[in-house]
């Protein structure tokens, strides 16, 4: 049963911010490739396993996250992605190789997949099916419009500050802060009325033709998309 008080549009805020952070730390390297790469002394080849390293570890992470998120609940399981975005985006500033720079994205992996799969999670608990389509739509622009913030402010954060590590170290307290703030105001707003869990395996899904269609195409996009986001201000720049 969903919550009916005002307060889910504040939980639903806190949630935004979340995501907004994932967006700005996943798009927080294409704007700087030329500097990280060089500072690094990475081939294109390095940097281009570096940026795939979170998508990598994300999909094997999201097998599992559901079921930690059912376990430890939103309060818990979306504070550990905050947590783990902004380990991250910090551990990216202190990279010192193309192999520690990886490792630092993949990070990235390990938390994203609780703040993505928890959000329609959260959705589906506060809010009742005819307000269900607004906060999906309210809460999906958040991680666009984080990623386009990371491309807007990072080459002038890094000029003003004058190394691209110091944009990592914002980026990262910023990530922080949200999860901070997820925190506090799903602390002082717990759900009132907690859905039964079902116990169900839906194995009759994966039988289903369409559905795997379903799921080969968003495999798909999923990889074609970041494969080419991670590039595509490096090859406007070079081109």
């Amino acid at each position: 049963m969903a919550d009916t008080s005002s307060s889910r549009w504040l939980v639903l805020g806190s949630l935004w911010a979340l995501y907004a952070s994932f967006g700005l730390v996943a798009g927080s390297l294409a704007p700087l490739l030329s500097q990280i790469r060089l500072d690094l002394g990475m081939s294109h080849a390095a940097m281009g396993a570096a940026l795939g390293a979170w998508p990598f570890v994300y999909l094997a992470v999201s097998a599992i996250a559901g079921k930690l998120l059912d376990r430890y609940g939103l309060h818990v399981g979306l504070a550990a992605g905050a947590v783990l975005i902004s380990a991250s985006a910090l551990l990216r500033a202190g990279a010192q190789s193309g192999t520690t720079l990886w490792f630092a994205v993949a990070v990235f992996g390990l938390g994203g997949p609780f703040i993505s799969i928890g959000a329609p999670k959260l959705v589906t608990e506060w809010f009742a099916a005819e307000e269900r389509g607004l906060a999906v739509g309210l809460y999906s622009t958040a991680s666009s419009l984080g990623a386009i913030t990371a491309l807007v402010i990072a080459d002038p954060l890094r000029v003003a500050t004058g190394h691209w590590r110091w944009v990592m170290v914002i980026f990262a307290a910023i990530s922080l802060t949200s999860g901070l703030l997820w925190v506090v105001v799903s602390s002082q707003n717990p759900l009132r009325n907690k859905p039964e869990l079902i116990d169900d395996q839906h194995e009759g899904l994966w039988r289903d033709p369409t559905v795997r269609r379903i799921l080969f195409l968003a495999f798909a996009i999923f990889f074609v998309g970041h494969a080419l986001n991670g590039w595509m201000p490096e090859m406007l720049r070079t081109g």
